[in-house]
């Protein structure tokens, strides 16, 4: 018997123990390659886009410090990395001369086509020179997921990253520094166009927004499903959420707000199966938490658990008369210029633990103006109405409480798509006259009870 094998190395056969074995020739598969940008003269590439016209899916490109005037289109699965990729850019980074910047008039980075299923920008600085325009405009490729993270994004009263996803892939925004993002915009802007289209797996975590007028929007018609928004930082802005548009479980957990002109947390309408939970939310005007159904669609199955409010004019609101499934607890409110909690209108509340403490005079800690009242189950304690204030079981409402300007609202929206969610200013309605009916209370003292619509 033959017992020996004979091999064709790189060949097509095998001769083992007597028998031919046929073996494929398989191509070698391409390796990725790394492309680098400098704006020397002596550089191969001068200019991003033409290393991104050379570039093939997986590969990498590495772009030197110093600026570059150019609005980048991207149609491939690729990476872009700045002088400061792997860097955070939440804090430091304040050498100019040490960035890779990225300023165009519109859009910067936009990503278009079929043939982007993934991509990474990492360790850039990028601006926008013209207001409502997208720093990064990604809403016409619909890829899979992307990874934006460390960089330092100047929306100028414009988008941040304006995005669509299918979900197939996660997409991961992180450790990036968003500021002067606009009103009706979004430095994160969630867009899920058009209507009957979801998009999947966010995660927006561990950012920094700073004077923008909404950090994060959720943008419909269509619906965003699992979306994760934790451990970020906002100052001096607007509204830190808005959301319009969420279809699935959402986790809105562990952010610190300072200093918020609008409602921190904004929910107007469409939103099924959130909780915020665990938030510090400090200063500003308007609402901590607000659901609304004013805007679109209908509130349902969210949870406001365990979250800090300190020093605004509502700490919790509810002005959703559609809104059902909703669950209040253990929340600590204090230093609220009117209610600590205040129920306008709802279709179902559930809840217990809340401590409010520190309401302005005048104010009850809780006011429900629905049939429900609900408001001593939601108080830890049975809180008594402050003097000339209404009943903390919703029997009145507040004397006394000034009216407040009336809102401007913009809509969210993206070139050729429907418009998306409105951002609430934080000061919403109109003075309604001072009822004049005395109201006989415990048979004894009387209150001149008024009713208005304040700040959100």
């Amino acid at each position: 018997m033959n017992l020996h094998a004979k091999a064709s190395i790189g060949g097509a056969s095998l001769l083992i123990a007597g028998a031919l074995v046929l073996v494929p020739v398989l191509p070698a598969s391409a390796a990725s390659s790394t492309l680098t940008v400098c704006a020397s003269p002596a550089a191969t590439y001068t200019t991003i886009q033409s290393a991104v016209d050379a570039a093939t899916d997986g590969d990498t490109i590495d772009v030197c410090a110093g600026v570059f005037d150019e609005s980048v289109t991207i149609t491939k699965n690729i990476t872009l990395r700045g002088a400061q990729h792997g860097i955070d850019a939440r804090s430091g980074r304040t050498n100019p001369a040490a960035e890779t910047v990225i300023s165009a008039a519109n859009t910067p980075l936009r990503y278009s086509g079929a043939g982007v299923t993934s991509a990474t920008v990492d360790g850039f600085t990028l601006q926008t020179t013209s207001d409502h325009a997208s720093v990064i405009g990604a809403v016409e490729a619909n890829a899979d997921g992307y990874t934006w993270t460390n960089n330092i994004v100047d929306a100028h009263n414009g988008y941040g990253f304006n995005f669509r996803s299918t979900g197939a892939a996660p997409t991961t925004i992180n450790h990036n520094r968003f500021t002067k993002a606009g009103g009706d915009e979004g430095a994160v802007a969630v867009t899920s166009v058009p209507d009957g289209e979801t998009v999947g797996d966010v995660h927006i975590v561990d950012n920094a927004f700073v004077a923008n007028g909404v950090g994060i929007n959720i943008i419909g018609p269509g619906l965003t499903d699992g979306l994760t928004i934790t451990g970020n930082t906002a100052t001096d802005g607007g509204n830190f959420l808005v959301s319009a548009a969420t279809g699935g479980p959402t986790l809105v957990s562990n952010n610190t707000i300072t200093n918020a002109g609008a409602s921190a947390i904004f929910l107007s309408g469409n939103n099924d199966g959130m909780t915020i939970r665990g938030n510090t939310i400090t200063g500003g005007a308007a609402t901590g938490v607000r659901l609304s159904s004013d805007v679109v669609g209908t509130t349902k199955n969210v949870v406001i658990d365990g979250n800090t409010i300190v020093d605004r004019g509502y700490g919790i609101r509810i002005t959703s008369a559609s809104a059902t499934g909703l669950s209040i607890t253990g929340n600590k409110i204090s230093g609220s210029s009117s209610n600590g909690i205040r129920i306008e209108a709802a279709g179902s509340i559930t809840g217990s633990g809340n401590t409010i403490t520190g309401t302005a005079s005048g104010f009850a800690p809780c006011l429900d103006d629905t049939a429900s009242k609900v408001c001593p189950a939601l108080q830890t304690f049975a809180a008594p109405p402050a003097s000339g204030g209404g009943s903390s079981d919703g029997g009145t409402t507040d004397a006394g409480d000034p009216a407040a300007p009336a809102s401007t609202q913009g809509a969210a929206a993206v070139a050729g798509s429907a418009p998306g969610a409105l951002a609430e200013t934080g000061f919403e309605g109109a003075p309604v006259a001072v009822l004049g009916a005395l109201v006989a209370i415990l048979g004894a003292a009387l209150v001149l009870t008024g009713r208005r619509r304040a700040r959100a």
